[in-house]
């Protein structure tokens, strides 16, 4: 009824919504606080949902809730930020209590850090793909006064200082877990994601370090899955740094990091093929197939350039698939094939082709067919 409550009142006037959720978080500290003793004296565990303690998680659901509903009604603005900042400390209060007086923090601390992430990206994609309700990720400028301190500045950078505390909670548990020889939490997917999920909500400082961090977790594990999705999280808390400037350099930068990124990936993969490491051969593979491309026709454009690049991919890929006798890489390489002959077609129906561009397509095409059909003799 609390919930339902304060939901309504922040619907009817979102301006007011700070004041309203702090006290609804002073109410709610006070009442799992309650709750959490009472268990305690008469010795009953509480249920979990996700690793938190039932109430916990549910009020945690409930306040972002309430700051949805608060930029929902009609005098909600997503400029006016005031309120995430009581979200994002009523939910480190919540997780907090959550974890006083337990005696297997080892296993709770990732789980409140997960918990407090989650709740604020799902408030943060739901209020921005509904009604663009909260800013979209990657376009919160941490600089910009033009919106007055108190209501922009001030949330989001004590967002961003919460989020780089929990990424280094969050990596000293995983070095204490792995320092006393516990099993993993979540393995390489779970790695992969909370690097994700906290890119997708920071405003770029803590998902470069959550990206870097979990490369090195994910290195020691010999997770390769996570390791290439640790690359994409450094590279999208890069991207988020595009909203801090105006020019156009940073946006050049970017692509040219991308592109090298896409070739580091492509020599990888090369590298793991001739070394005999297949599962590693396989993140790089998804990994180039992904940047290169994309890093290419950031830089270039739609032209040959692009054919070329998708052809190295075939070749890698192919030849790949023939020396470490695995026939869906060699499939793969043969659609890149096939890929890259429809995208020179296509453009050399827009007529955007030089006569050097096709001399230079047409000889990667020679070097793939001529490897290709030697090792397939050997």
């Amino acid at each position: 009824m609390t919930t339902f409550a304060a939901c309504w009142a922040a619907w009817l006037n979102g301006q007011l919504n700070s004041g309203l959720m702090l006290m609804v978080s002073l109410f709610a500290l006070a009442l799992t606080w309650v709750s959490r003793q009472r268990a305690k004296v008469h010795h009953l565990r509480l249920p979990d949902i996700n690793g938190i303690e039932m109430p916990f998680f549910v009020t945690m659901g409930s306040l972002s809730l309430i700051y949805l509903v608060g930029h929902f009604g009609p005098l909600g603005s997503k400029f006016n930020q005031l309120d995430l900042l009581v979200l994002t400390f009523g939910l480190v209060g919540l997780s907090l209590i959550s974890l006083y007086g337990r005696e297997d923090l080892p296993w709770r601390i990732p789980s409140a850090v997960e918990g407090i992430v989650m709740m604020l990206l799902i408030s943060r994609l739901a209020g921005a793909m509904m009604f663009n309700a909260v800013p979209f990720p990657f376009t919160v400028d941490l600089l910009d006064d033009s919106h007055g301190f108190i209501d922009w500045q001030l949330p989001w950078l004590f967002h961003e200082i919460t989020l780089l505390a929990l990424v280094l909670i969050w990596e000293w548990i995983e070095g204490f877990r792995r320092s006393h020889e516990m099993p993993d939490h979540r393995g390489a997917a779970g790695r992969g994601s909370f690097a994700l999920m906290v890119v997708m909500i920071s405003a770029g400082p803590a998902g470069v370090l959550a990206g870097l961090l979990c490369m090195r977790r994910s290195f020691d594990w010999k997770q390769p899955a996570a390791v290439a999705l640790s690359v994409h999280a450094i590279l999208g808390g890069l991207f988020a740094f595009m909203a801090w400037t105006d020019g156009d350099d940073f946006r050049i930068a970017m692509q040219w990091v991308i592109f090298t990124a896409g070739v580091m990936m492509l020599l990888a993969q090369i590298y793991t093929v001739f070394a005999e490491m297949p599962k590693w051969t396989t993140a790089w593979l998804w990994n180039a197939h992904i940047l290169l491309p994309v890093g290419v026709f950031a830089i270039a454009g739609w032209s040959a350039w692009l054919v070329v690049c998708v052809l190295a991919l075939s070749l890698a890929t192919w030849v790949g698939g023939i020396l470490q006798l695995r026939r869906g890489m060699r499939v793969m390489g043969a659609l890149d094939l096939v890929l890259a002959l429809s995208l020179a077609l296509l453009i050399l129906q827009g007529g955007i082709l030089e006569p050097n561009m096709l001399l230079l397509m047409l000889i990667a095409l020679g070097i793939e067919l001529g490897i290709v059909a030697w090792l397939g003799t050997r």
